[in-house]
This record gives structure tokens, sequence and C-alpha cells, in this order.
């Protein structure tokens, strides 16, 4: 027979866990989403995404859902595939998120095939009625396909409060951008881009992940940067990891950098070149804290494990095999 369920108001949204006890005994448990199902055609997603409001979690049908080269807008809304595996394709098009005005944008257990996923500022007048409101950026689960990944060079991110990257892969034939405010956050997650660049947040923590850059792995927070169990790599380029620290204050305060069981890496594919860079931690050994630490490629494959300096900012560079390995000067 139906079962019919009231969800109360306040109920978590999207999926929780139900479980039915008949009279006759036993049980039995499911998934129950919290939400929107999305049942109309693919070109009524975004008219329909617009009209469910702030803050509302979506769920999308299975299967391939294309936009036709339409560009997807995500304004405060979740976006749910299906349990059964959905593909969303933009090609030509693309998904902006938009930022600014509060709240937070969502992307989960969904394969995104696009030519860009990018963020845009609010218009002015959304802006006026939040101000000083940034907009948190979620992604779980999330498969990415596309050219970019981020705001565009030169362009008007908005304020994007934190930028949570879990469980999730993203492949990006051109730069991978990620950049936000108080901290970018990457969990047991893959990113492969020609350049991968995390714009100088608070705080960055990358943790099971790995990074990867054919030309250009650059990674930048101002006061700490923490990297465990996690691999960055340049396949023909370097690769640099910086806690700028915050030079204004009197006096300087340095940045932490924290590397443990992981390995920063920078190849070369020039002909002629052999060898690698590697900078690389010690499981066990303890963290480095305000560390600076310069390796070039060389003939050999060089291994530095992390150790306590006094210089500001924190950085640790595997860099082209045109310049010589040292250490920072204190």
């Amino acid at each position: 027979g139906e079962v019919t369920l009231t969800v109360p108001d306040g109920a978590p949204p999207a999926w929780q866990s139900l479980t039915l006890e008949p009279d006759s005994g036993g049980e039995a448990t499911a998934g129950f989403f919290v939400g929107h199902p999305f049942e109309g055609e693919p070109a009524e997603l975004q008219a329909f995404l617009s009209g469910v409001g702030p803050g509302a979690h979506v769920l999308l049908p299975g299967g391939d859902l294309s936009q036709n080269g339409l560009e997807l807008v995500l304004d405060r809304v979740h976006l749910h595939g299906h349990p059964g595996g959905t593909r969303l394709g933009t090609r030509p098009g693309g998904v902006t998120v938009v930022t600014g005005h509060g709240g937070s944008t969502g992307l989960s257990d969904l394969a995104l095939d696009a030519s860009y996923l990018g963020f845009r500022s609010a218009e002015a007048e959304l802006l006026a009625s939040t101000p000083d409101s940034p907009t948190a950026v979620v992604l779980t689960a999330l498969s990415y396909t596309g050219s970019t990944f981020g705001p565009q060079a030169g362009s008007d991110p908005g304020p994007i409060d934190r930028l949570v990257l879990e469980d999730s892969r993203l492949v990006v034939t051109a730069t991978a951008r990620l950049t936000a405010i108080a901290d970018v956050t990457l969990r047991r997650t893959e990113v492969a881009a020609h350049e991968v660049q995390v714009a100088d947040p608070l705080a960055v923590l990358i943790d099971g992940s790995s990074v990867v850059g054919h030309a250009l792995v650059d990674v930048r927070a101002s006061e700490g940067l923490a990297v465990t169990g996690s691999t960055l790599r340049a396949d023909d380029g370097n690769v640099f990891v910086w806690a700028t620290g915050d030079r204004s204050a009197a006096p300087p305060a340095p940045g932490r950098l924290v590397v443990q069981a992981s390995v920063v890496e920078a190849l070369s594919q020039q002909p002629g070149a052999r060898g690698a860079a590697r900078w690389s931690s010690t499981p066990g050994a303890p963290p480095s804290s305000s560390a600076a630490t310069s390796a070039s490629r060389q003939r050999e494959t060089s291994t530095w494990s992390p150790r306590e300096t006094a210089t500001s900012p924190s950085q640790a560079t595997a860099s082209r095999p045109e310049s010589v390995g040292t250490t920072a000067p204190s």
C-alpha cells in the first residue's frame, strides 16, 4: 500500500534516513528526500530553480539532463543528482553560481559536463539589501568536466565565504581557480587542470586529496595552510605552497604552513631533462611551522623533510630545472 508522510516545519533538508515499522512487525529503511523534485522538461529547469526560492534543495531526475547550450544560474539553491545517476550537460553553455548576498549554493551527487563552472557577483540592487554577506559554495560528490573552474581572469566573482569540495573530481582543460574569503577546503578530492590556483583565502586545508596541474600548482593562504595525506604535483612546471602571513601587522605576523604525510612534486617533460624536484613530509614527523624550502628538478630526485625556521612568508616550492635548489634565507 501507499505510505503518506508529512514533513514537519524545520526538518533537515536533502536526503534523510527513513525507517518504517509496520504493525505486522519488522522494519524497512529507505532514503527520503526533503525538498523539491524536478520532474519537468530539461528546458524548464532554470525557471523551476528561480521559482523555488533561496535555500531550496532540488532533486534532479536520473539519466541525461541536457540544457542544449543554455547557461544555468544557481542563486542560493542546492542541486542533488538522482541516486540512479544524473548527468547534467550544458555545453557550449556553463553553470554560474551567484554570490555576495548570503546563503549557500551546493552541487551534490552529480556529473556535470559544462564549458565552465564559475562565480558571479549578485546584481547591485541585491547586494545593497544584503551588505557584507558572502556566499558559501559546497560541492559534494561532484564530477565536473569542463574548460574552466572558478572566476574568469579579471572578473568580479563576488564575495565567497567558503569553498568546500568533498569526495569530488574536477577535470579542467584550462585553469581551475579556487577562491574564497575565509577558507578553501578539499577533502578526498581530485583536481586536474592545466593550471591550478588557490587564491589567497585566510585558510586552506587539503586533506586526502590530489591536486595536479600540467604547468602550475599555486596554493596560497594568508593565515594558515595545511596539506595532509595529499599530493600536489606539476607535470611540467612549478609548484608553490605559500602561507603568506600579514606583513602589515606590527610586528609582521607569519603564516603557518603544515605539511604531513604528503608530497609536493614538480616533474619535467622537457627533452633531455631527467629527474624531478620532490618535497615530501615524513609520516610521524612534526609538522612544519613557518617553513621555507625551495627545490629544483635535477638529475636525481631529491626529498626534503619539513623543518622549523623563522621565515615569513612560509613556503614550500618545487621549481623548474633552470633554478638552483636552495633553502630560503631566514
